[in-house]
């Protein structure tokens, strides 16, 4: 049983397990934004999503994008604590 517990995941794997980590939409922006940097030929992504597109903590974003193998991950999001009317966003940066 031990050894079970202790065995190297593959990357599929971690990837499998990663993707429970972040909502599907996130998911889908983040793939989106990726695919269109490599057209671009850019080397690194960066967006702002609002908290009507993302609710995912920033840990569990972060340990998302490096599961999949990017590097530089930045996430911080911004909390309305001083304004009502102002909206939650979610800032995403990591290199390609």
């Amino acid at each position: 049983m031990k050894d079970a517990l202790t065995k190297e995941l593959t990357l599929e794997e971690r990837q499998n397990m990663a993707s429970w980590l972040i909502a599907n939409n996130v998911e889908e922006i983040l793939s989106r934004e990726v695919i269109k940097s490599k057209w671009l030929v850019r080397d690194k992504v960066d967006i702002t999503l609002k908290a009507s597109e993302c609710k995912d903590s920033d840990e569990n974003i972060r340990t998302f994008l490096w599961v999949y193998g990017f590097s530089e991950i930045e996430v911080s999001s911004d909390f309305p604590w001083y304004c009502e009317s102002y909206e939650w966003t979610t800032s995403i940066k990591f290199k390609v």
